[in-house]
């Protein structure tokens, strides 16, 4: 598909379908199921539900999208029960995504960022070296939410990174991200969030907790950055927060907002 638009009635996908080109390709007014592979080559957009007609595409759990080139999607939903790829450059997907259990978000290289918000039940991060999988970005505060109950996972060797924006829970999420595998660069986290494994919390952007953060395993803030704290950190037995430096963690002086510690909190540096 080199350009133009499609409208209409529902369209199933069991092939190979194939963006390329500089022009826009405009797709409105229906559903689109993808059971088979779209690849997105070049630099031209992915226009969904423009001109203001409702359209959503629906990624079924044997359907992979590839994407190539540097092209945004651009409104609409995507609705993913199987496999994003990112394999060059960036993916930057300004629509709304919902990301269903046992679904992949993965980036061989550059980024994937998820920059209009959507829900994510119990997905897959993968990454390759130096990737990244980026979370709510968007200035201003797009709206990434995770549904009550999903435990977010990853492999590989790049990583997942919240930088800015709102990241909410439905009820209560969970990460179980090894070392390195999840950087909290900024933003805002909304609800109640558990980490199980390790969390790196860095850079100068600043994070806030409106709710709780409850530790089980690692969190490690590094130099310069700063913590604010509106809700509560749990740092439960067996857990360790570490500070580094002149890493900080600050907060309104009110009932229930701070950090409460049962286990380890370690200055360093």
């Amino acid at each position: 598909i080199l350009g133009g638009s499609e409208t209409g009635g529902p369209l199933v996908n069991r092939g190979e379908w194939t963006l390329s080109g500089s022009d826009d390709r405009t797709f409105s007014g229906r559903n689109w199921f993808n059971q088979g592979t779209i690849v997105h080559e070049d630099d031209g957009r992915f226009l969904v539900s423009a001109g203001g007609q409702g359209a959503l595409l629906v990624n079924t759990s044997t359907g992979q999208i590839l994407h190539d080139g540097s092209g945004a999607w651009v409104s609409g939903t995507l609705r993913n029960f199987g496999e994003l790829v990112n394999r060059n450059n960036e993916w930057p997907l300004e629509m709304r995504i919902d990301s269903r259990n046992g679904s992949v978000l993965r980036a061989d290289a550059g980024a994937l960022t998820l920059r209009s918000g959507g829900e994510l039940g119990s997905v897959i991060f993968e990454t390759g070296p130096d990737a990244t999988v980026r979370l709510a970005d968007q200035p201003g505060g797009s709206e990434l939410q995770g549904v009550d109950g999903a435990v977010w996972t990853a492999a590989g060797s790049g990583h997942v990174e919240l930088s800015e924006g709102l990241l909410r829970s439905g009820g209560e999420v969970t990460w179980d991200f090894d070392e390195g595998e999840f950087v909290w660069a900024g933003g805002t986290l909304r609800g109640d969030f558990r980490n199980a494994s390790f969390v790196t919390v860095e850079g100068a952007n600043g994070q806030t907790i409106d709710n709780t953060l409850t530790n089980e395993g690692v969190i490690e803030q590094r130099p310069g950055s700063k913590v604010t704290v509106n809700g509560r950190i749990d740092n439960v037995a067996g857990a360790l927060y570490e500070l580094r430096d002149d890493a900080e963690i600050g907060g309104r002086t009110l009932v229930n907002s701070g950090l409460f510690n049962a286990g380890t909190v370690r200055k360093t540096g």
